[in-house]
């Protein structure tokens, strides 16, 4: 935005040193000076107007986004069978193992809206784990969800991390679309694998 300022206002004073060289008179120079003065200030007018456009649907954009994350959240907290005993299970241990790799890799995450969205998907995919421990034993889909599932987790924030590195850009401090996609993708496979779980684990009751 300075930056198209700056030029607008280089380019006027240029236009106003050739109409003063080549003005006819100072008649002719003070009626299109006045004109480009008042004039200079309309596209600065538009780009700020759709800058802040922009910035307000990116805002209603993330307002969204937390919206639907807490609704969903409290959807898959309350399909949590909390009256039956908790246990722990192969499925269980191995699928904290990798939830909690993931946690603390999220840290070194250079960009904080995907940092933030990495640490989301792993407090869904905590509940998940807290709905195994709390069936009667390790369905199909319970250990899908820790083996394969949370398997390819890990592997995406790898793969974040190795373009990182090649990244020239990677110090900037926004996420890919990509990446975000990716990660949204998780949290809704993540809901769908707790419907698994306790559709098996009602069928085998």
């Amino acid at each position: 935005m300075k930056r198209v300022a700056l030029y607008v206002l280089l380019a006027s004073g240029v236009l106003i040193g050739l109409i003063w060289h080549f003005a006819l008179d100072q008649t002719t120079f003070a009626f299109v000076a006045v004109l480009l003065i008042l004039l200079i200030p309309v596209p600065l007018i538009c780009i700020a107007t759709r800058s802040s456009a922009q910035r307000e649907e990116e805002v209603r954009g993330a307002l969204e986004a937390a919206r639907n994350f807490v609704l969903a959240r409290k959807e898959i907290r309350s399909r949590i069978p909390k009256n039956n005993p908790r246990r722990e299970s192969p499925a269980a241990f191995e699928g904290a193992a990798k939830i909690g790799a993931v946690r603390s890799m999220a840290p070194l995450l250079r960009k904080p809206n995907l940092r933030m969205i990495v640490l989301e998907v792993c407090d869904f995919a905590d509940m998940v784990l807290e709905t195994i421990r709390r069936m009667p034993c390790d369905s199909p889909a319970a250990v899908f969800f820790s083996e394969n599932l949370l398997s390819r987790l890990v592997d995406a924030l790898d793969i974040c991390f190795e373009i990182s590195c090649r990244d020239k850009n990677a110090a900037s401090p926004t996420a890919d679309a990509r990446e975000i996609e990716c990660f949204s993708f998780f949290i809704t496979a993540i809901k769908k694998q707790q419907d698994l779980i306790l559709f098996e684990g009602e069928s085998k009751g």
